[in-house]
């Protein structure tokens, strides 16, 4: 068994065009394939845009898309050793996998990524906070994100896994 991780999860219906309170920063865009997205940071709510990451992101499309967890491994399954013991390389290469998986959903791109959840091997606030804020911000709005810190990952040196949502 891999892991097994409790999530609480809030779902939150919007209207389309309301911008639900004074102040916020919100971005609406139109996805790759014509869904509708509304990234949004209410000032009620800590400013998720400084750690890579957004409050409520809202979607209206016709496919919603699941991707499975993206380790560092390779396609032949190994691990480079520059990754052993290394976070912020795992990161990078997390995401060139994650580029990797949406480069194999027709038609999507990063800009159809609506929320990941990103699970961290002995998390440090302190050293892997700015980690995570990096990884978030290179999509074009960054995702809702969960943040968990485990014991461990499916493999002894994996250090970093992150899910995805997308919305067509």
């Amino acid at each position: 068994m891999r892991y097994l991780a409790v999530l609480c999860v809030l779902s939150l219906v919007a209207a389309w065009g309301g911008n639900g309170g004074s102040g916020e920063d919100t971005v609406r865009i139109v996805g790759s394939q014509g869904a509708k997205l509304e990234f949004t940071n209410p000032d009620t709510l800590f400013d998720a845009s400084t750690a890579g990451y957004t409050q409520i992101v809202s979607t209206r499309g016709r496919q919603h898309i699941f991707v499975s967890g993206q380790t560092a491994l390779q396609a032949d399954g190994t691990l480079p050793d520059d990754a052993v013991g290394n976070k912020a390389r795992q990161f990078e290469l997390v995401f060139e996998n994650v580029q990797r998986a949406i480069d194999a959903i027709p038609k999507a791109t990063l800009k159809d990524v609506v929320s990941i959840k990103t699970y961290v091997k002995d998390y440090d606030p302190d050293a892997d906070l700015p980690l995570v804020a990096t990884f978030g911000n290179k999509f074009p709005n960054p995702p809702a994100n969960d943040l968990l810190g485990l014991q461990s990952l499916a493999l002894k040196d994996l250090l970093v896994e992150v899910s995805l949502q997308l919305v067509l």
